[in-house]
């Protein structure tokens, strides 16, 4: 509600901003004014709608929210009250629609998961990118890029993994959307009216379905040929040359590439405070300037600029970035500067543990990359909450095997995970035995698991629950869950209703939805020792369906009917 609030204030208070961002007089009046900047608000602030009417997807409209609408460089942007009015109108629809806190968490914490395990992948890329720290920056860059992109890449995935119907927008509030589209297109006539510009400035409905489809284009070569071809339309749209760029570089056309980031520097002007497009480019130019091959011939100067502007557009939260700017500071022999960007994640706890293992790495002062590798690989949380996920169990297998091997119990546990997904629990039980002796709490659970259940191991329910206990210490809630169940079971072990209730509160005040899952059917069904409670009942269940459980929302329902 807190954060409802102050969105809605934002939105009242736009009107007030702009007006005081300028002084007060027709745009056109004013002889140092770029009226491009004015079409240019209007023009993202028409894409952002239509990604929302075209995906329906409540984490795009958070996203075109955070990213464009509410990131005005308001100094920069001339107090026109067609502009004013349509801005205060989208705002105030967007921050009706936006997800509420529980939700947008579920959703980072999903998707940093999903950033960790792309960032895993790039160390196995050092060698085959030349060997060079430039080389693996260049590799980070392509694995850690903003959230604004990386959920384009992977909304069907996401949408799959998350499995929550709160995020899709109901037809229903898709009218009022699709109302508010009209009323923007419709502006851009008067715009470009008062600023006496060329038609080529305005975007049109058709064109924009048009740029939608050939974005999200799989064939990279028929994608280039699709943006090539609206060129007309899109032409002094500075994200367009950007989606171009990114298309030809991925069809391997080098001039086109040069030629179509070279336009989005001539097209670009600064009305956001924090540009998703401008920071991927400045990447872009510094893995440009920065080639392994020209070393010792890089225009430092150049490079500095980028890098400037690369964290002048980075948010706090974007720990991929920073590390990427980083690593550039760190190869050019700036040392402080470097550091200066690995401990601002840090400092704002955005990954800090790969941040702290690499700030170690810059305070020894080594350039080897080989080692930068060994010791991430070996030291490094691999799993970073991800378990498998979707992708293909043997693949996992190859991919964390080296750094299993050399004792890294993170990895070990993921070998374990994947040899569960292909129903091999011998070899499970191994690399969890492996990661559980060097006390690594997820594998103490998983083997705890494979004792309890008898998978690959002979059935002990002692020893899984001497397993759990161990993990539980550490503070692993899924432990104490796990204890619960053996518990309120009495399978195996005395039953102890009274000490499972206790477990389960210690793990759901931990946040874990399985546990106020469980403890919502404790006080639904009673328990020796537990009475029954519908009110406590309901409030488990609401906290676990707050995060998405679906089950917990249907017990939600059946009590509502009785």
């Amino acid at each position: 509600m807190e954060r409802l609030l102050k969105r809605s204030v934002a939105a009242l208070l736009l009107a007030a901003l702009l007006c005081e961002a300028m002084p007060v007089g027709p745009a056109r009046a004013q002889e140092d004014y770029d009226p491009l900047n004015t079409m240019l608000t209007l023009n993202m602030a028409i894409v952002s709608v239509h990604r929302i009417v075209k995906t329906k997807d409540r984490i795009v409209l958070e996203q075109e929210y955070q990213n464009i609408i509410n990131n005005l460089s308001l100094g920069r942007i001339a107090p026109d009250s067609d502009l004013i009015y349509l801005y205060e109108e989208l705002m105030d629809f967007m921050t009706q629609k936006l997800l509420n806190d529980k939700q947008m968490e579920r959703f980072r914490k999903r998707y940093a998961q999903r950033e960790k395990q792309q960032f895993v992948r790039s160390l196995s890329g050092i060698r085959a990118y030349g060997g060079s720290l430039t080389s693996f920056m260049g590799s980070l860059a392509v694995s850690c890029v903003s959230a604004y992109f990386g959920y384009q890449e992977a909304i069907n995935e996401m949408r799959e993994e998350l499995e929550d119907k709160s995020w899709e927008i109901s037809d229903e509030e898709m009218k009022e959307c699709n109302e508010l589209q009209k009323r923007l297109l419709k502006s851009s006539w008067t715009l470009l009216h008062q600023y006496g510009l060329p038609d080529e400035y305005r975007l049109t409905q058709d064109s924009l379905n048009d740029f939608y489809e050939a974005v999200r284009q799989s064939d990279v070569s028929k994608r280039l040929r699709m943006l090539r071809s609206l060129e007309g339309d899109f032409g002094l749209y500075p994200p367009y040359w950007f989606y171009r760029g990114k298309a030809a570089q991925k069809a391997e056309d080098a001039e086109e590439e040069r030629r179509c980031f070279d336009h989005f520097d001539k097209v670009w002007r600064p009305v956001l405070k924090s540009d998703p497009y401008k920071l991927e480019v400045a990447k872009y130019r510094i893995e440009k300037l920065m080639d392994p091959k020209r070393q010792g011939r890089w225009d430092e100067n150049a490079i500095a600029e980028q890098l400037k502007a690369l964290l002048q557009n980075a948010p706090r939260n974007d720990w991929g970035s920073r590390l990427f700017a980083g690593i550039a500071y760190f190869q050019l022999g700036k040392k402080k500067e470097g550091m200066d960007c690995i401990c601002a994640n840090i400092d704002y706890g955005h990954e800090k543990d790969v941040s702290r293992r690499i700030l170690n790495l810059m305070a020894k002062g080594t350039l080897d990359p080989e080692e930068w590798k060994k010791v991430l690989e070996k030291e490094i949380d691999l799993d970073g909450g991800f378990s498998g996920g979707r992708e293909d169990p043997r693949e996992a297998l190859n991919r964390f095997a080296e750094p299993a091997k050399n004792g890294n119990p993170s990895a070990q546990c993921l070998m374990g995970d994947n040899h569960c997904l292909l129903r091999e629990y011998g070899e499970a039980g191994e690399w969890y035995r492996k990661a559980a002796d060097q006390n690594y709490s997820k594998a103490q659970k998983a083997l705890g698991d494979l004792y309890a259940r008898g998978d690959g191991v002979g059935r002990n329910v002692p020893k899984a629950l001497e397993l759990y206990k161990k993990a539980a210490k550490q503070g692993l809630a899924e432990a104490k869950k796990a204890m619960g169940d053996l518990y309120a079971s009495g399978d195996g072990i005395g039953k102890n209703v009274p000490k499972a209730l206790e477990l389960y509160q210690e793990a759901a005040k931990q946040g874990l939805a399985e546990a106020q899952k469980a403890l919502g059917d404790l006080y639904a069904n009673g328990a020796d020792g537990v009475g029954k409670n519908a009110s406590k009942a309901r409030e488990w269940y609401q906290k676990a369906a707050d995060q998405g459980d679906q089950e917990a929302r249907d017990k939600l329902a059946e009590l509502d009917k009785k």
